[in-house]
């Protein structure tokens, strides 16, 4: 029989974090450390979403960092005002709930 992989999500605005976790809903180690994508949409038929799985790069967010994460987004045509701050709390909220390896 198949594994059944297990995610958390959280979600703040058009900002969604998914990280795979144990069954009892603990962190993952090994090749699952720190798994899982951030995507931005605003579910708009006319826009197309931006989806990240290197959560990791996320970490630490530069201003290098933050300005090719804009750009991505407006090419996308998403609303990119107050994004990076989003994905912040949401990979903040994750390692107070002790789902990330940092």
């Amino acid at each position: 029989m198949e594994e059944i992989y297990t995610e958390v999500q959280f979600k703040v605005n058009n900002a969604t974090l998914n990280i795979t976790v144990t069954k009892d809903l603990k962190k993952e180690t090994g090749n699952l450390k720190n798994f899982g994508y951030i995507q931005i949409h605003d579910w708009s038929i006319h826009t197309e979403g931006v989806f990240w799985d290197n959560l990791e790069w996320f970490f630490e967010i530069n201003k290098d960092k933050k300005k090719e994460i804009k750009e991505e987004l407006k090419e996308k045509g998403q609303y990119y005002k107050g994004v990076v701050k989003d994905i912040k709390r949401l990979i903040e909220r994750a390692k107070e709930l002790d789902l990330l390896c940092i």
